[in-house]
């Protein structure tokens, strides 16, 4: 008989450059149920996707921490590979409800790059590949 593990989601807090809500997410097996080893580089997966949310209750960490959950469940099979694991990482970027798609998406490069990451390394989630809110909230 083999050996049982119990899958659990871990969500924790993600460095930010800029102060902004960020939490990092992801599947973490553990051999005893009772047991919730606390993450740390060892057992955090090493790629990572990530993902700005930029509606205006992105400010709030309670509600950034419920969208990394959130997500990572949501799509965790469809990013399932036997080579690498990897985690969902949500960044916060308030904005008003009025700006377009286009500006959007401008603001968040223009952070990406201010991260040291170029456009050809990573690029944000483009108009028309977001989760609206209220999908979110459910």
């Amino acid at each position: 008989m083999g050996r049982r593990f119990y899958p659990r989601t871990v969500v924790e807090e993600a460095p930010s450059h800029d102060g902004r809500p960020c939490y990092a997410a992801w599947e973490m097996s553990e051999a005893d149920p009772n047991t919730q080893t606390p993450p740390d580089a060892s057992n955090r997966p090493k790629w990572s996707i990530q993902l700005y949310d930029t509606t205006p209750t992105a400010a709030e960490r309670t509600y950034i921490r419920a969208v990394a959950k959130q997500v990572e469940e949501s799509t965790r099979e469809a990013r399932r590979r036997r080579e690498a694991q990897s985690r969902v990482e949500v960044h916060g970027l308030p904005l008003p409800a009025g700006i377009p798609d286009a500006e959007r998406a401008a603001l968040c490069a223009e952070r990406l790059g201010r991260r040291g990451l170029t456009s050809s390394s990573r690029r944000p989630l483009t108009p028309g590949g977001s989760t609206a809110s209220s999908d979110l909230e459910k």
